[in-house]
């Protein structure tokens, strides 16, 4: 479904009943990418799944750019729109950027943090050199060397329908719009802030994942009191699409926390 968030028109993934899990997805992707997850929690979940402005099926007009802080307000507004008091937050890349930013600004929305294949702080500023590549030079810039950075050596060897559905999915973007996503995440830092995270917090990094590696993981568990960090087998940057089996196992155990409140229906 289209609902309206801060003036800007977003595509929902709304399906099931029960406590509610909000997923976010990565830059220049969209909610589709959390599918083995709707599947393996929408039986005894509320699963929600967003395409961030700029992507998917949502709204792609640039504005005045993005922000991760902005983004998180949308992610935010749409659990206010559907009634939704707290969530399990899921985010992979930069919604789990996004997913960080909900934690240190209003944590009393977050049950637990599950944070896949992501960072706190972006560091030197080659992802606003690449920000720029992309508007000069196309989505072509970027996209030709994606796959072996990305995913695992058994997935670009075995499975030829995840590259070919991300080749699709990635191209697809606006120049712009993408641009202006990757501006944001070069933005990012919340490594300061994130002592202050009280929600059960998981941190998840393929084991193959180059292009957040496993040092950004084990910074950004540290930063979290009682943070776990776990490390997917076979899986690139995409976790919870290259492993699902093992990432749902241990997202499992995340919802177990409970979620008790009165407006999560």
């Amino acid at each position: 479904m289209d609902i309206e968030v801060n003036g800007t028109r977003l595509h929902v993934t709304d399906e099931g009943s029960g406590h509610a899990i909000l997923f976010l997805h990565g830059m220049g992707c969209d909610g589709t990418d959390w599918q083995p997850q709707l599947d393996a929690f929408g039986d005894r979940f509320r699963v929600v799944a967003i395409d961030h402005r700029g992507h998917g099926r949502s709204d792609r007009d640039v504005g005045q750019g993005y922000s991760i802080a902005g983004f998180a307000a949308d992610a935010v507004g749409v659990l206010d729109h559907l009634g939704i008091d707290r969530a399990h937050v899921v985010g992979l890349s930069m919604g789990g950027m996004i997913a960080q930013e909900i934690a240190v600004t209003v944590p009393e929305r977050v049950c637990t943090l599950s944070l896949m294949d992501t960072f706190a702080r972006a560091g030197d500023g080659g992802i606003a050199m690449l920000a720029d590549q992309v508007e000069a030079g196309g989505i072509e810039a970027l996209a030709g060397g994606f796959p072996s950075l990305v995913f695992a050596a058994a997935s670009r060897a075995g499975r030829p329908d995840l590259l070919e559905r991300f080749d699709t999915q990635f191209r697809a973007n606006t120049p712009a719009c993408l641009a202006w996503a990757m501006r944001a995440i070069g933005g990012l830092d919340t490594y300061d802030r994130l002592g202050s995270v009280t929600a059960p917090t998981m941190v998840f990094c393929g084991a193959e994942d180059n292009l957040t590696p496993l040092a950004q993981a084990e910074e950004l568990a540290g930063a979290i009191k009682g943070a776990r960090l776990e490390i997917v087998p076979d899986a690139g940057h995409f976790s919870n699409l290259e492993n699902p089996a093992f990432v749902n196992q241990l997202l499992a155990k995340q919802f177990e926390h409970p979620c008790n409140h009165g407006g999560n229906r």
